[in-house]
């Protein structure tokens, strides 16, 4: 498919807004400052003083890409893998209908290559970006959820996807290197299929220990003309080739999860989780969906995931996409935005851009790529900030 180069669409300085707490019982949630405040503008909301620590300085949201003026199609839903030896990110759209429609639904996977240069007080803003959208190999369909992973070998790196598989072919993981063909990391529990493996994320990358997390969404999205079954419950998974053996499922303690986390000191495991509550197939309620923090801790040499909390309620929808800072602050994408949290649970703020917010990714130091399905922004914290260096360290 041919590349679609394009320069910045809208770059703007954003403005903070504090918001107060109100004792109004006819509210929900919290009485804000100004209500007269569009959902469709950008700004920054300010729940805590400890925001600063995060969010200083001069830091802008950028509309890279956007399909709403013209296919409409969602391109930019799951994962937001960036691999910076090249520069580019890597984003898997959500169910696409192809021309024909006796054919079932595809994925595509976009690439995109930033082109920097001098922009708005920056040495490397992003002026412009080169759109490629791909056709996943047939060894690995309809991807999903992925990161991206390198060591002190510049050589020595890939992009990690979760493949659903389809009905003919079991999902797994599947790791893609600079020029070769995905290879399977993981590709079912001692002949038992996965369900749907829609996240990763990949710890201990610099030594031997290196180790793969992975979300099973189970049932999620089951279509029997798109795959099989499901043979495992939903959970969170973990394969490390050290030691032998095959992945190991770390909990099943989960109802529908969306995404993953590691914590900076590999202590906390955050899982983004929406519950649809049945039962005799009768919808008994909609409870809110919740992050959910578990301990990692180590038992005869291995890692277990013990005490399971409740760390965060989003403040607007269900929470999906996740990433932690190296500070240990939790980023979420919810309905309003991508949601802040201090490591302690606390709100911080919300970055409030247009849409609901599916995947985010690190970008170099002081970027955040946000994805809301038809849109790509990129949330810029700017260069003034005086703890910026340590929070990307």
């Amino acid at each position: 498919m041919a590349a679609v180069t394009s320069k910045v669409l809208v770059n703007e300085w954003c403005e903070g807004k504090t918001y107060t707490f109100q004792k109004h019982h006819q509210r929900k949630h919290h009485q804000r400052d100004d209500e007269k405040l569009s959902l469709d503008r950008l700004f920054i909301i300010n729940y805590n003083g400890r925001l600063e620590h995060v969010v200083n300085g001069s830091h802008s949201f950028t509309l890279l890409l956007s399909t709403e003026e013209t296919s409409n199609n969602p391109f930019f839903h799951g994962s937001c893998a960036y691999v910076a030896e090249d520069d580019e990110l890597y984003i898997s759209s959500d169910l696409l209908q192809p021309v024909d429609p006796a054919e079932l639904p595809i994925i595509l996977i976009s690439r995109v290559k930033l082109i920097r240069g001098p922009m708005l007080g920056t040495h490397d803003g992003v002026q412009s970006v080169v759109w490629s959208k791909l056709r996943p190999p047939p060894n690995m369909p309809m991807p999903a959820g992925a990161t991206s992973w390198s060591s002190s070998s510049p050589d020595d790196r890939a992009v990690v996807y979760c493949s659903q598989g389809k009905a003919d072919q079991p999902g797994g993981l599947y790791e893609m290197r600079p020029g070769k063909a995905p290879q399977p990391v993981v590709s079912d529990f001692y002949g038992a299929n996965f369900g749907c493996l829609c996240a990763v994320v990949v710890t201990n990358v610099r030594t031997a220990a290196k180790a793969y997390w992975f979300l099973d969404g189970g049932k999620r999205d089951h279509d029997p003309a798109f795959r099989d079954p499901p043979e495992l419950p939903p959970g969170v998974w973990r394969y490390s080739a050290a030691g032998g053996g095959g992945p190991r499922m770390m909990t099943h303690d989960v109802r529908n999860p969306q995404d993953l986390a590691m914590s900076p000191d590999g202590e906390t495991l955050y899982v983004t989780d929406t519950y649809l509550g049945k039962e005799d197939n009768r919808l008994e309620y909609k409870s809110q969906g919740a992050v959910y923090a578990f301990d990692v801790i180590t038992r005869s040499g291995a890692p277990f995931l013990t005490a399971k909390r409740l760390f965060a309620l989003p403040v607007r929808g269900d929470p999906t996409g996740i990433v932690c800072d190296a500070k240990g602050h939790v980023f979420v994408g919810c309905s309003d935005g991508v949601e802040i949290f201090h490591p302690d649970g606390a709100l911080l703020g919300v970055l409030n851009v247009p849409g609901v917010v599916r995947s985010l990714g690190w970008g170099r130091e002081g970027e955040l790529f946000i994805c809301t399905r038809r849109k790509l922004w990129l949330f810029t914290f700017g260069n003034d900030h005086p703890d910026l260096g340590s929070l990307w360290d």
